[in-house]
């Protein structure tokens, strides 16, 4: 005798259930139930590599859109044909069917909306974005890596391996214009664990600086431009604003340990406008702790 969810489960194609019980119980709570779920997954997901939690989430998002909630629809909708048909429902089926009908065309509605989200998360899963990274050694000096493009989804891993190929790179010359926050938090900390140097020739914006300040000693040319951002709002497409407000705390302290002073790290995050960038002298970088020296011209 099945019991338990496989006998629920087969109830459920088979429409044995009341039209009250198919309507309010296997549909509308069953939704609510779903969305409070997607909510809370969104708020408390903790886990920061955006690759790993999608990879994570997707798959059970998928099943549930192409599963579970095609199942309770079809069962509520078969439910109350079978009322309608045999128990003569009449005017009470029919307002059961209007009423699916109805919650039918909000749910499409509510997943229709979430389409950018989910094409977003699809992305970062299967590592597919616009980035352009690159990593070499100095022609001139093989102690040095010079890494420039875009941080992408794969560029702390693909630097840890080129790093392990060329034992005697002391130095990252970071030549990079923003790219993904996870990516540059997983960068500073090869840096940190194996205590390179950074430097910059050209420029190094947004999160790269994340990944500079990571640095042993942190240097730049006279021409090299150095930008801090104040990434409010910044969404991967699945976590909560509130989350990203903790990390973006814990970014600030980070600055703060790494002998960056406290009162640019607050300029950083509470007094630049969202979106745009800070480029202090090079004069303020060294008085701040960002710079350690000037590389020589």
């Amino acid at each position: 005798m099945q019991q338990g969810p496989v006998r629920y489960f087969t109830r459920l194609l088979k429409g044995d259930f009341s039209q009250g019980q198919a309507l309010w119980i296997n549909l509308i709570t069953a939704l609510a139930i779903i969305k409070t779920i997607a909510a809370a997954s969104t708020l408390f997901n903790v886990i920061q590599n955006p690759v790993i939690s999608t990879r994570i989430w997707l798959p059970l998002l998928a099943f549930t859109l192409v599963v579970i909630i095609p199942i309770i629809f079809f069962s509520a909708i078969k439910a109350t044909y079978i009322h309608l048909t045999i128990f003569k429902g009449q005017q009470a089926s029919l307002f059961v069917f209007g009423t699916i009908f109805i919650v039918g065309f909000l749910t499409l509605k509510d997943i229709s909306a979430s389409t950018p989200k989910i094409k977003n998360m699809w992305h970062i899963a299967t590592l597919s974005d616009d980035y352009n990274f690159l990593i070499k050694l100095d022609k001139d000096d093989m102690s040095v890596a010079i890494l420039s493009g875009q941080l992408n989804y794969n560029s702390a891993k693909q630097t840890r391996l080129f790093l392990d190929e060329n034992a005697d790179v002391k130095t990252l010359e970071l030549n990079l214009s923003a790219g993904h926050l996870f990516e540059s938090r997983s960068l500073a900390k090869t840096i940190s664990d194996r205590d390179l140097n950074t430097s910059v020739a050209d420029t190094c914006a947004a999160t790269c600086m994340l990944a500079f300040v990571a640095g042993n000693e942190r240097s730049a040319s006279e021409q090299a431009a150095l930008k801090f951002h104040y990434y409010d709002g910044y969404d991967n497409g699945y976590r909560s604003d509130w989350l990203i407000s903790r990390e973006q705390e814990a970014d600030r302290a980070y600055y703060v340990r790494m002998g960056i002073s406290k009162k640019l790290s607050y300029q950083i995050y509470y007094i630049t406008k969202a979106d745009e960038y800070l480029e202090p002298s090079k004069n303020r970088l060294l008085q701040a702790g960002v710079l350690t020296k000037l590389d020589p011209i």
